[in-house]
């Protein structure tokens, strides 16, 4: 207990969220926390905890992320061990853990009984909906592709030799007919798993022909396979539509054409325009890159980083993705020297460049983080700017194409509003404001400038 320390929470207040990487483990002494999903509408309370009660532990196990929010339903006290002091005292005493590992068993043994004992009523009436349930989202999956499917196919069947520029015209104005109708089906589901299940569903019903575009092969690639989301990314930032025949290549040019791809283009070519203003006119430039993707944004900045040299780090968590980017430039002048490190980009609390960084580009690290690990990014990357120094930043609003990103291209994002993104960034200590490319945009890509404040938020 002496190497815990006490916390305190008002009715409301979050003790956990969701798809956090903390591991920490907590005691509840006074006051009932609610577990909540609250991917649904309205949120589910899942379980109800009291005194005496463990929080935490799956998590502290197998280090996953927090798969549910945890709420206090009064005011309520805990005790917080983080990771890891944890660690340190199971490594320095065997004898306690040992006792450690076994009361954490026990108690994940009873919570497991009661939720089973809980199940055993409803699982059978659980398994009779859901086998309804699948059966109406396939339904629905088969007659939303039933639309874009007899226009890819009857353009298919009457090509001769290519296509007319109608008929050009018609299978791109039916990938932006599908997005709308995937947007407007999926949004009004409120489960996650079921909506899972229908993208998977209409996935498989129009698979043969989205394969037949170099983005579809390219979106529904097993993420697992080596490189292939950067593969994916550079095919979008390129803009050259490929596919198998001249439908797919139409088919490819409609995918590209969605908010989601042309924000990416937008927003990597703005970084690069708002970088350069940072660049130090009589000095090698010191800039840094989180998340170099492709490459691309990389490839553009190094032709004016090479006028006075550069000392460029590149960081990522996948080192498949270094070496992408690495392997990706033309040409590599000789006055700028690159470096890379391999980092957990999710995890960053602790430094990992030095102080002084005239630039340093974040790009679309924040699409895949929620807001307190964006958090903790923003405030260990303020302490590594130069005092005149320049933070970068590119990120995803919402937009039309988000379902079908998400469900026909395997590639889901979190999508914030610009406001909210410079909410997060105040609280870092770093004003901010927001560059536009234009008045009015079709895109959803947005980049955010930011420079160090003597204010702090909590």
């Amino acid at each position: 207990m002496a190497e815990g320390s006490l916390r305190n929470l008002a009715e409301g207040e979050y003790l956990l969220r969701r798809g956090e990487l903390t591991g920490d483990i907590y005691w509840v002494e006074s006051g009932r926390f609610e577990v909540v999903d609250g991917r649904q509408s309205p949120e589910t309370v899942l379980e109800v905890l009291g005194v005496g009660r463990i929080v935490g532990e799956m998590s502290f196990v197998d280090q996953a992320p927090r798969v549910a929010d945890v709420r206090a339903m009064e005011a309520s006290s805990v005790h917080h061990w983080p990771l890891a002091v944890l660690n340190r005292m199971l490594e320095s005493d065997p004898s306690f853990n040992a006792r450690f590992f076994r009361a954490l068993s026990i108690s994940a043994i009873e919570r497991l009984r009661n939720a089973d004992q809980l199940a055993v009523g409803v699982r059978g009436a659980q398994s009779s909906n859901a086998r309804r349930r699948t059966a109406a989202v396939a339904e629905e999956a088969r007659n939303l592709a039933r639309v874009p499917r007899s226009v890819w196919t009857a353009e298919e069947d009457s090509m001769d030799g290519g296509m007319g520029t109608d008929r050009q015209e018609a299978v791109e104005q039916s990938v932006r007919d599908l997005s709308d109708a995937m947007n407007a089906w999926l949004s009004n589901i409120s489960s996650l798993a079921i909506a899972k299940d229908a993208g998977a569903a209409l996935r498989g019903e129009l698979r043969p022909i989205v394969m037949k575009s170099r983005a579809g092969q390219l979106g529904m690639e097993r993420r697992t396979a080596r490189g292939s989301r950067s593969r994916f990314l550079a095919h979008l930032l390129m803009d050259s539509p490929q596919g198998t025949d001249a439908m797919g290549e139409r088919l490819d040019a409609g995918l590209m054409a969605l908010p989601t791809p042309k924000g990416l283009r937008v927003r990597t070519r703005v970084a690069v325009d708002q970088a350069l203003n940072f660049l130090p006119p009589d000095r090698p430039a010191r800039v840094a890159l989180l998340q170099p993707n492709c490459g691309a944004l990389l490839a553009r900045l190094m032709p004016h980083l090479a006028k006075n040299g550069a000392e460029v780090t590149i960081i990522d968590g996948d080192s498949t993705v270094l070496a992408f980017a690495d392997a990706g430039l033309p040409a590599r002048p000789a006055e700028v020297k690159i470096s890379t490190k391999h980092a957990d980009l999710s995890g960053l609390t602790n430094p990992v460049l030095c102080e002084g960084m005239d630039a340093v580009i974040v790009d679309g690290l924040f699409d895949h983080l929620p807001a307190r690990q964006v958090g903790a990014v923003l405030g260990m990357l303020r302490s590594c700017l130069a005092e005149n120094g320049c933070l970068i930043a590119t990120a995803m609003a919402p937009a039309s194409d988000a379902r079908l990103m998400e469900h026909l291209l395997n590639w889901p994002l979190m999508r914030r509003q610009a406001d909210e993104l410079t909410g997060l960034f105040a609280a870092a200590g770093l004003k901010t404001k927001t560059v536009l490319d234009e008045p009015e945009v079709d895109h959803c890509g947005l980049v955010l400038m930011a420079a160090r404040s003597d204010v702090q938020q909590d």
